[in-house]
């Protein structure tokens, strides 16, 4: 099943809840996760995941936007009835090696990440005119990595 809503222009996001008929406990976690992440944007800091300030942007002016998604229903190529959730925009920090990086923007020994789990390939947008942009990141880094780890060994 894909559900996509889209609250009136007037409606605050538990609009969306009702609209993809959420839990009351699902719709209790999406109020809660929007007020925090409003709290942060004016705090300035994302003191919860670290994401950047200039890339935080409050959750207030209608209308918003949601999609559920069922992954069990959706698993053929040909099966276009649904948008497909393609990259993180988030994702793990990773240095020029492709080394996951600590809280400390230190090296985690041994921890790699390439493709859709790496994060800052994107800033906060996706280029859909580029075709092929995530994967040949993934490519790249993934050869990058080999390389770096052939290196060291």
């Amino acid at each position: 099943m894909c559900s996509i809503s889209i609250s009136s222009d007037e409606a605050p996001p538990t609009e969306l809840a009702s609209q993809l008929e959420l839990s009351a406990d699902a719709t209790q976690n999406l109020t809660a996760a929007v007020a925090r992440y409003n709290e942060l944007c004016e705090k300035g800091v994302d003191e919860d995941f670290g994401k950047a300030a200039e890339k935080m942007f409050p959750v207030v002016d209608p209308p918003f936007y949601a999609i559920t998604y069922d992954m069990l229903k959706h698993t053929s190529v040909e099966d276009v009835s649904c948008m497909r959730l393609l990259v993180t925009m988030g994702g793990l920090v990773t240095d020029d090696d492709a080394r996951v990086l600590n809280d400390d923007m230190e090296p985690i020994p041994g921890l790699f990440a390439v493709g859709n789990v790496q994060g800052g390939r994107f800033v906060e947008d996706y280029p859909f005119t580029l075709s092929g942009a995530s994967h040949a990141a993934a490519l790249t880094y993934g050869y990058l990595t080999g390389k770096y780890l052939a290196e060291q060994a």
